[in-house]
């Protein structure tokens, strides 16, 4: 799966080259989990996550969560962006 935002330094484009160098493990901690390029390329069963920017993380507890009023303003946003386009 692909991150569900680009964030500055961002491993996506890396994660073929790291990959083997990941250990096996039982729980994914990710303590700088911007775009969450490795952890969404991973697909852990279990993991805690955490970013210096506390707005990401509502970001992501909101996407989690499947706050309503949020994927209803997600969804407006997309739509208004197809419409720019």
């Amino acid at each position: 799966m692909n991150p569900i935002i680009k964030w500055t330094g961002g491993k996506r484009q890396e994660f073929k080259e790291i990959e083997d160098m990941i250990p096996a493990f039982d729980r994914y901690v990710e303590p700088f989990f911007g775009g969450g390029a490795v952890f969404f390329s991973l697909e852990p069963k279990k993991a805690m996550i955490n970013d210096k920017s506390k707005d990401l993380i509502d970001f992501y507890r909101l996407v989690k969560e499947g706050n309503q009023e949020f994927k209803e303003e997600l969804f407006k946003m997309v739509d208004e962006w197809e419409r720019l386009r």
